[in-house]
């Protein structure tokens, strides 16, 4: 469980990204539309490598999937250190490279703890992915600390730093990585295919409700310093902001783990999404003073922080532990989607109004119509 963590603790940094949008604009000349591309296809080569991660993880076990994760997600950080500030390398070193390396990363992160604790599910994998989820406060640390040491440091030095640290911690943590006692690699049932789960009306349920909070929550975690900064607020405090984020977000999954072992998914998921709901509306007209800026965005954190939970484990009540790392990496591409979707939308809306109140309310909107999406559509448990 603590290994799970803390290899989750290094792909989450994916998380602190809006920490980054300044820095590229400023020192590269980035349009805010080109930030959120590079985020956005890190977001979905992440979601898209855990269809094969899954698969290779049945195969070969989570400690060999994991340690390519690392080399992985090294090589896109060290790449991208490497490019000169050229946007088309970074799109492909950070973009592509360190988000098949999260993707192998975290599918082994979350079929570990659910085999190792199978009367906790919720809960274990709560725990797991709040690693993920504070990877975004570990990496606005150092991000922070770097510039205290050297204000002018060049964000290519951070990214170079950054993949020393993850490729080494990952590493270690992949000793640790298995399968305690009865918790073994079940045989890959012959009654699954993508296509039939094409055709299930589950899994169109799962995605598209997962989908509408991630295309929310990744929209504002894409931005969040931006967005800050767009209502007048200093660096400090959007910074602080995307610490905040983080901390709900972290938090939050861990709540969601617990609250789901005791009222199940359902009504978890009723709750979690009428407080991202409300969050957004009230960014979009209460964000008027520096303590309600920072509760709406916790609330945010908490909210989103849901789907990383509440859709895993409705995906293992439903299909099962045997299935279960087959299946979830298809539900979980409704978060590849979002988030090519949620923060590249944001950052042409931002470009072309100077106001992030449209793509906001847009994602209300959406978050809205999930919640009755799934309340209207009951997913039935064979």
């Amino acid at each position: 469980m603590v290994a799970s963590a803390l290899i989750q603790l290094c792909l989450g940094g994916v998380y602190a990204w809006s920490i980054f949008v300044p820095m590229l604009k400023k020192q590269f000349g980035y349009s805010t539309l080109q930030t959120q591309i590079i985020v956005g296809l890190t977001l979905m080569s992440f979601a898209t490598s855990m269809i094969f991660s899954g698969r290779l993880e049945r195969k070969f076990g989570p400690q060999k999937v994991a340690i390519i994760g690392a080399v992985f997600l090294y090589c896109g950080y060290f790449l991208a250190s490497l490019s000169g500030g050229d946007f088309l390398n970074i799109c492909l070193s950070i973009g592509l490279l360190c988000g098949i390396g999260t993707g192998f990363g975290y599918v082994c992160c979350l079929v570990v703890p659910a085999k190792n604790f199978p009367m906790n599910k919720g809960l274990a994998t709560g725990i797991s992915v709040g690693g993920f989820g504070a990877g975004a406060i570990l990496l606005t640390y150092v991000v922070k600390y770097l510039q205290i040491e050297q204000p002018d440091i060049s964000v290519l030095s951070i990214f170079q730093t950054l993949g020393y640290i993850y490729g080494a911690l990952i590493m270690l943590c992949t000793t640790f990585l298995k399968y305690d006692g009865m918790a073994q690699n079940t045989v890959l049932s012959s009654n699954f295919s993508p296509a039939m789960l094409m055709k299930d009306r589950n899994y169109w349920i799962l995605f598209l409700t997962m989908f509408a909070g991630s295309f929310a929550g990744l929209q504002i975690i894409g931005n969040a310093k931006s967005i800050v900064l767009s209502l007048s607020f200093t660096d400090d405090i959007a910074t602080n902001c995307i610490l905040i984020l983080s901390l709900g977000n972290m938090t939050g999954r861990v709540v969601w783990g617990f609250v789901i072992d005791k009222i199940g998914v359902d009504k978890s998921l009723f709750i979690a999404y009428s407080i991202l709901l409300t969050a957004l509306c009230g960014i979009s007209f209460l964000a008027n003073n520096v303590f309600a800026v920072n509760i709406l965005v916790l609330m945010i954190g908490v909210g989103y922080s849901s789907c990383m939970v509440l859709f895993a484990a409705k995906t293992l009540q439903v299909y099962g532990v045997d299935k279960y790392g087959l299946v979830y990496p298809f539900v979980f591409m409704a978060f590849g989607f979002a988030g090519v979707l949620g923060p590249i939308i944001a950052g042409k809306l931002f470009d072309i109004n100077q106001s992030y109140i449209l793509p906001i309310l847009l994602s209300a909107c959406i978050t809205g119509l999930g919640l009755l999406f799934y309340n209207t559509r009951k997913i039935v448990v064979k």
